[in-house]
């Protein structure tokens, strides 16, 4: 199996002219965009196309039905194309720009692809920076995952389920082990993730995880300041039997556009997850 991995997308029809929005239509100038992307990826042999999460920054149906549009244009048919919700994702939006329908409940689901079992999981909580998975969905995971399927199966969502670096409590999904128990002992062998805006592979145990640049912007540190750069980016994914290879492909200069302060970020997170 192949298949591209996007996440981060961050579209907006149209950004307004402050705060983050700012942000991201400055990027937007500089920056590869997502249609660039997907304009310049060879798909004869693909399989499928995950976004994990963070299709949209705030927006609004409209928001998503031009993510689906652009995806739908120079996406081919044969090519299966599998949504992730994230953290800056609106549910109600999301099933209304994509599917037309009124719904608000978490998105998870299963899809299979030359023999593997692809599982999605919803990890956005709305109104929270940090993720979690709630009960009735690790009830169905646990569920999913009772039988084997066919050449195993391979997890996606948005927050990563752990995190190594430094700081790492708040970027992993606050229940990642709770998840981490229930693929133990399964056919699942590798977990794909955004949230983090840059290139990551960590293990822990015999887990693998996988973690793609944005297409939109990275993040990085640089002193005590972090910076919101134009590089963005996407990962080609090669899978045999339950073996892994992971391309990354990475575009623009890394400019920095942006810097700000590490304490001041901070707080701003804590302020958007509610937390005093």
């Amino acid at each position: 199996m192949k298949f591209i991995h996007l996440t981060d997308t961050h579209i907006r029809w149209q950004y307004d002219n402050d705060g983050i929005d700012a942000i991201l239509g400055q990027l937007k100038k500089t920056a590869p965009d997502l249609e660039y992307m997907l304009l310049h990826t060879a798909w004869e042999d693909i399989d499928a196309v995950i976004i994990t999460g963070d299709l949209v920054h705030e927006g609004t149906a409209r928001d998503y039905a031009y993510v689906k549009e652009m995806m739908e244009k120079n996406v081919p048919a044969h090519v299966k194309i599998l949504y992730v919700l994230g953290n800056h994702d609106n549910k109600e939006a999301f099933y209304e720009g994509i599917f037309g329908e009124k719904k608000s409940q978490s998105y998870y689901y299963t899809e299979t692809a030359d023999g593997y079992r692809l599982v999605v999981l919803d990890s956005a909580v709305p109104g929270k920076e940090s993720g979690m998975i709630v009960e009735e969905e690790l009830a169905w995971l646990k569920e999913v995952l009772k039988q084997p399927y066919g050449k195993g199966s391979i997890v996606f969502l948005h927050h990563p389920l752990f995190w190594t670096a430094k700081g790492g409590e708040s970027m992993a999904a606050k229940n990642g082990q709770a998840v981490l128990d229930i693929l133990k002992d399964t056919d699942v062998f590798a977990v794909f993730c955004g949230h983090t805006h840059t290139n990551a592979v960590n293990t822990l145990g015999d887990m693998i995880q996988f973690t793609a640049d944005s297409a939109a912007f990275s993040l990085e540190t640089r002193g005590k300041n972090l910076v919101f750069t134009d590089k963005s980016g996407y990962a080609v994914v090669e899978v045999h039997d339950k073996n892994v290879s992971v391309h990354q492909e990475t575009m623009a200069q890394d400019t920095a556009v942006v810097e700000i302060p590490l304490d001041i970020f901070a707080e701003q997170l804590k302020k958007l997850d509610h937390e005093d």
